[in-house]
């Protein structure tokens, strides 16, 4: 739902006698006024001056990266021209001749281009976001000066970059100083809810039973995940390294089962800190991510080392491909094949050569294929085939100790678009790829054979309190001193949340527990000690997420009473028989002496 602009000023100068850009000195003033609607005025008031006394220009032309502009109003001073408008792939050109011809030295020429556009200023429920890539220009700048003005009734600002010089009330300006050769991003509210629906479609091929999985939308640093409906229920849902979340089903024998999910999806502009098991699994060279070949050698890495840098290289080394948008997403290229044919690359290529330029530098790096919201299919292209999915990378920062997504993609086919230091909220993750770029595959991609379906439908929603996971706790089976213990989350939330145990004659310990919605987690206890015979009744309190559960549990001796009974009467026989024969060795017997 987010519309980007990139605007490119490359002014095509023709002076008599000679032509040289670097002969005029100009100042820009640019406004953009956003309307309640998202509608954004744009005006440039340009003021040209001349450094040469017998040098004048004849023709301007104004570049802009989107496919729609309205109300097009074109003045040389106060003179209307109609100009000339020609669209190229994303690329809005504005041609016109001027109307004065002003000569001589310090002379100042001024004109003005206003419009109307969709694709500055976009919300999505009560999220506004605003995008003014960088100005790009060959033309000696004296002055740069851009002020954007928002409606009173924008939510809060959470997000601006660059710093503006100066604000006031809605008015924010930027100065050339402030503004540093970088796009402004700005975004006013910084929590986003969507609803999800998606249709899952699973067949046993096999004439016995056998257990399937479907890879679910699931909590990342950037979104919570509440599933609302899910429809048959699955055996259980676990989480994979990379922190996917799988709902295993076991089907009979030619068993069809067509599955339905209802979710709801939070998007949170600022991630939350995780702890990766393993990060050096994120270092990795694999098949894909080929860092380790010949092609990675020819690469001149001085300038090319930490993310910021790699994402540049990337963005700046790429060429979107349209043509090949709808091309198998399964059949992936090594990210090494990027390097040779740089202008092949759809979004999976620009994630792989970011993810293999990061792990060849030490920079834990993964993939994430899922949503991303789009109305502007040439400024934001999504090019997994299968209802229209979208790939980007992210790598994680061990200073703020966070992943952090990024998007090259999307920064290079909107011209500049600041996607490193902000992503969007319209980003959402379906699964995310530590090692295997295949497995599992994201919702989508589970469609009845030969049927071209849409299974993914997602709305923006106005925000909801989610409700906490709903934690039971059960002794399942004890073997020795052994208990085994049960977990299970009946809600559609997940918990994640430290575990600590208290038995009888054991220290207290405590477990990492990640509780999935709909999920069964089973828990190991050793008992330090049981009592000889005589069964016991103890209480184990188990502590997770501020609730305490306790739970009596029968410890059962080290010899039961069956066994007791067997031992005591095999003594008893045996005391018998010593008994018998002790007897037996001292009996009197008769002698008979003869003298």
């Amino acid at each position: 739902m987010r519309r980007l602009i990139f605007l490119s000023l490359l002014f095509l100068l023709v002076a008599k006698p000679v032509t040289a850009i670097s002969q005029f000195t100009t100042d820009y003033q640019i406004s953009y006024e956003v309307n309640g609607s998202g509608k954004t005025h744009v005006k440039y008031q340009i003021d040209q001056t001349n450094n040469l006394t017998r040098v004048y220009a004849t023709e301007f032309s104004l570049s802009v990266s989107h496919t729609n502009i309205e109300n097009l109003q074109v003045k040389d001073f106060t003179t209307q021209i109609d100009p000339d408008i020609t669209l190229i792939d994303n690329i809005t050109n504005i041609n016109f001749p001027f109307k004065n011809k002003i000569v001589g030295k310090d002379k100042t020429h001024s004109f003005s281009i206003e419009y109307d556009t969709d694709d500055i200023a976009t919300k999505t429920s009560s999220v506004w976001e605003v995008n003014i890539p960088k100005i790009t220009t060959k033309e000696s700048i004296n002055n740069l000066e851009i002020t954007l003005k928002i409606p009173t009734d924008f939510p809060k600002l959470v997000f601006i970059d660059p710093k503006p010089t100066r604000i006031l009330d809605t008015t924010y300006t930027f100065s050339s100083n402030s503004l540093a050769n970088k796009p402004i991003s700005v975004l006013f509210g910084g929590e986003q809810f969507f609803q999800l629906n998606a249709s899952y479609y699973l067949k046993n091929e096999f004439s016995g039973s056998v257990d399937k999985t479907i890879a679910l939308p699931p909590n990342t640093s950037y979104q919570e995940v509440f599933i609302k409906n899910i429809n048959p229920a699955p055996n259980n849902i676990t989480v994979d390294t990379d922190g996917n979340w799988l709902a295993t089903y076991t089907l009979k024998a030619k068993q069809e089962l067509n599955i339905q999910l209802e979710q709801i999806i939070k998007l949170q502009f600022n991630p939350q800190k995780s702890s990766p098991k393993n990060l050096s699994r994120y270092l990795e060279s694999t098949s894909v991510w080929d860092f380790n070949t010949p092609e990675f050698q020819k690469i001149n890495t001085d300038e090319i080392k930490d993310p910021q840098q790699i994402f540049n290289f990337v963005t700046n080394s790429l060429v979107y491909n349209y043509s090949l948008i709808n091309k198998d997403p399964l059949a992936r290229q090594p990210a090494s094949f990027s390097l040779e044919h740089p202008t092949q690359a759809i979004c999976t290529n620009f994630t792989d050569l970011f993810i293999a330029l990061a792990r060849k530098n030490n920079v834990p790096a993964r993939e994430i294929e899922g949503f991303a919201i789009s109305k502007n299919d040439k400024l934001k292209p999504l090019s997994l085939s299968q209802d229209v999915l979208h790939a980007w990378p992210e790598y994680f920062d061990k200073t703020k100790n966070t992943w952090i997504q990024v998007d090259p993609t999307w920064s290079n086919t909107t011209n500049g678009v600041d996607y490193f230091n902000k992503l969007d909220l319209n980003h959402i993750t379906f699964v995310t790829h530590g090692g295997d770029t295949r497995e599992p595959l994201p919702a989508g991609f589970y469609k009845r054979p030969g049927k071209n379906t849409k299974d993914i439908n997602i709305q923006d929603i106005d925000s909801i309190i989610f409700p906490p996971a709903n934690v039971q706790v059960s002794l399942t089976e004890q073997k020795g001193n052994t208990l085994f213990i049960t977990l299970t989350n009946s809600a559609g939330t997940a918990l994640e949340a430290d575990l600590k145990v208290n038995a009888p004659n054991t220290t207290t310990k405590t477990l990492p527990v990640y509780l999935p919605p709909f999920s069964n987690y089973d828990i190991e206890i050793d008992l330090n000690s049981r009592p000889i015979i005589g069964k016991s009744t103890k209480v184990i309190i188990l502590e997770l997420a501020d609730t305490q559960y306790t739970l009596p549990v029968n410890i059962e001796p080290v010899f039961p009473l069956n066994t007791l009974l067997v031992i005591s009467l095999g003594l008893l026989i045996l005391l018998l028989l010593v008994i018998k024969k002790v007897k037996k060795n001292n009996s009197v017997f008769p002698v008979s002496i003869k003298t």
